[in-house]
């Protein structure tokens, strides 16, 4: 309990609408109270299994729920353009800190909203 009252920025890589993944973001976002920044990464569609659509659908979902911040929270679902699993989760390359894995710099897409408290 006491996460939720200290978590003010979130940022989700690779995700997949799967049911436990939409679960835990269904609780953390109607119990977070601080919350400011939710950012969501999907995997590329154009190699993964997840599409555009898919991606909307699971945004527009998040954004239908009762968020629990008493702040204005801005939320923003982006597509990656890296390979599913891909450089990020390589360990060779995870050791190699000339590349920030976690930058967002080739996004496809952004998708921005602004949750009311």
């Amino acid at each position: 309990v006491s996460i939720m009252l200290r978590v003010e920025i979130m940022t989700i890589r690779e995700l997949r609408g799967e049911e436990g993944e939409m679960a835990f973001l269904k609780y953390f976002l109607q119990n977070a109270r601080v919350l400011r920044h939710a950012v969501f990464i999907f995997p590329n569609p154009d190699l993964s299994s997840i599409s555009r659509a898919k991606g909307r659908s699971i945004a527009g979902n998040l954004t239908n729920l009762t968020w629990g911040s008493t702040k204005v929270c801005g939320f923003m679902a982006y597509g990656s353009s890296d390979p599913e699993g891909g450089r990020p989760w390589c360990f060779k390359t995870g050791a190699d800190f000339s590349r920030d894995p976690f930058l967002l710099v080739k996004l496809r897409a952004a998708t921005c909203f602004i949750i009311q408290a």
